[in-house]
């Protein structure tokens, strides 16, 4: 069985996600994110966001019209939310399961 390759990033208000680089994206929350485009997805295969907030919370993604059915980020300050999405064709990611919970 192949690990999972996870890759940690710093939020910025602009952010591009090479999903070449890894399948397991953990996204550490410092502020608003305003565009999150994710290039080079494969059909078929599942992509994982980990969403940690900060101490002061009340951040957000804005998922971007590629990324359907993405819920919201879960706003409590040191909350982490979980993403899952499956890539199609035409580099759409489609969620699978979304949820929260607060550590």
């Amino acid at each position: 069985m192949r690990e999972r390759r996870l890759i940690r990033r710093a939020s910025s208000q602009t952010m591009v996600i090479d999903a070449y680089d890894g399948e397991t994206f953990v996204i550490e929350l410092r502020g608003n994110v305003t565009s999150l485009r994710v290039k080079n997805v494969t059909p078929g295969r599942l992509y994982v966001f980990i969403v940690k907030m900060d101490a002061m919370g009340g951040h957000t993604i804005h998922w971007g019209s590629q990324i359907m059915n993405a819920s919201t980020v879960f706003a409590n300050p040191t909350s982490v939310s979980v993403f899952c999405f499956i890539g199609s064709t035409g580099g759409f990611l489609r969620a699978i399961a979304p949820g929260a919970w607060i550590r």
